[in-house]
Formats: C-alpha cells, sequence, structure tokens
C-alpha cells in the first residue's frame, strides 16, 4: 500500500484507508495513469495547475468504468498534497464525497459500464510553491490500485 499521510498511519485509519479506489490524474503537469487494474480509468484535472498564492484552484477527479459489465465496490480518492487543503467538496450521483482535508474520498459502489464518477473541491494555496497531488483508483476496495499524480504551481 501506498505511503499515507501520518494521520492515516493507525490501524483503524489504514482499515478506512484501503477501502478507498482512487483516481489517475490527466492534468497540465499531470502524469498519465499507470493503472495495474485496466477496468477503472482514473484522472485528476487541475483548473489552473499554475496560481498565485491566495488563487481558488479547482480540482475534479474522476473514475470511469472501462468494463462492459456493472463494477462494484469502486472507491474514488485524492491524497492532496502537503501544504494544500481541501474545500468544498461535491460529488456526482455515484459519489457522496468524505472531505479530511488532505484526503478527499467517495465509496462509488456499483458503477454501471463507461460510466464516470466524480468528485470537485477546491483549494486555496497560502504559500507558493510546487504541490503535488497523488490520484488513486482501486476496485472491490482492496484491489489493485490505479494511479496518477497532478502538480500545482504556486507563485
Amino acid at each position: 500500500m501506498r505511503s499515507l499521510s501520518k494521520s492515516l498511519r493507525s490501524p483503524v485509519h489504514r482499515v478506512v484507508a484501503t477501502s478507498f479506489l482512487a483516481l489517475a490524474a490527466v492534468a497540465s503537469g499531470a502524469v498519465p495513469a499507470q493503472a495495474t487494474d485496466a477496468s477503472v480509468v482514473p484522472s485528476l484535472t487541475l483548473t489552473p495547475s499554475t496560481a498565485a498564492v491566495g488563487e481558488v484552484v479547482t480540482f475534479v477527479a474522476s473514475v470511469t468504468n472501462a468494463t462492459s459489465s456493472t463494477a462494484q465496490q469502486i472507491t474514488l480518492g485524492v491524497d492532496v498534497a502537503p501544504g494544500l487543503r481541501a474545500w468544498r467538496a461535491s460529488g456526482s450521483a455515484h459519489c457522496t464525497p468524505r472531505n479530511l482535508g488532505h484526503l478527499v474520498y467517495c465509496n462509488v459502489g456499483g458503477l454501471p459500464p463507461q460510466q464516470t464518477a466524480t468528485i470537485t473541491f477546491t483549494v486555496t494555496p497560502a504559500a507558493a510553491g510546487v504541490y503535488t497531488s497523488h490520484t488513486y483508483a482501486r476496485l472491490n476496495y482492496t484491489g489493485p490500485e490505479a494511479d496518477a499524480y497532478a502538480t500545482l504551481t504556486v507563485t
């Protein structure tokens, strides 16, 4: 399992964190998804990908069921880069997100073929720097995950 922030290292939080299906990043500065399970295709878009301190940046994370049947037990999540905090999270019809500030996720459950579930949230960076957020998608809660990264440059 990938490294999680310190607050998710307790056994209880590991169980919760392992239940997430993650997103991959597709955005300016994003590395294409390197899926280990081609049945779920995650993405993360940042608008804009370069911002000034105090400027609102919108993150849109999604996962698509790339199969011909309903995918069950999907979780979608974003590990927000250290130094950023997620605000105002909302989700699509298949996703009611939970916002922990540094981690935003939802249990998609069953996702019909070729359908997409999304999470949208904003960040307002308080300091200049380069911030890379991790997206991940997982099928059956604990299966292999698809990963990608999106980078926000703050000036």
